[in-house]
């Protein structure tokens, strides 16, 4: 046997016995079964109607056999049977009460509150006693306005926390307005000189 026949055995070898071991290592092992309580039971099965769905995606409404399905903080309401869906405001007559608003502002308040504030631009007193968070854009003339007053929310005890949002969208004057803010050493006085042009 040459040396050539014999690297590529080996490699051969190495490989058959790597997928080996991968296969080995990614068998799944059978996990303990969880008994699921009524309402994820009924959550499931209505996700099974619904194309992707999965059951934490779905809740119980009000109405008995409407479900509100949600995507991030979009809000839809389906039939147990997924055969029909219908989007608007959910009320509750009796108070004037609009659901859909109320939930849609859990769940964009939740995704707001998923973001670090690593991953925005915050000018904060010391002990804040309110936090506002802001999109913004550098060259939008009511942000530049708001801006102008951030001293004063915070002594007032206001945090602002900024996250870029250039209304223009990429390759533009503002968002590359926004990359520079973004990338400078000092991002809150790079946000100052940006929204004073």
């Amino acid at each position: 046997m040459n040396l050539r026949t014999s690297l590529r055995l080996c490699i051969a070898s190495l490989l058959c016995g790597a997928g080996l071991a991968l296969s080995a290592a990614s068998t799944p092992t059978a996990a303990p079964k969880v008994a699921l309580t009524p309402l994820e039971a009924e959550l499931a099965a209505v996700a099974s109607h619904l194309p992707g769905a999965k059951p934490d995606e779905l809740r119980t409404t009000p109405i008995p056999g409407i479900y509100e399905f949600k995507r991030g903080a979009e809000l839809v309401y389906v039939t147990a049977d997924g055969r029909y869906g219908f989007a608007g405001d959910l009320y509750r007559l009796q108070d004037h009460a609009n659901l859909s608003d109320v939930r849609r502002r859990e769940l964009r308040l939740a995704l707001i509150n998923a973001v670090p504030e690593s991953s925005m631009v915050v000018f904060s007193p010391a002990a804040p006693k309110y936090t506002v968070t802001v999109f913004t854009d550098v060259d939008c003339q009511y942000c530049r306005a708001l801006h102008k007053q951030i001293a004063e929310y915070n002594r007032l005890g206001v945090k602002v926390r900024y996250m870029f949002y250039p209304r223009t969208g990429p390759n533009t004057a503002s968002w590359s307005k926004a990359e520079q803010v973004w990338c400078s050493a000092d991002r809150r006085a790079a946000l100052t000189a940006a929204k004073l042009g």
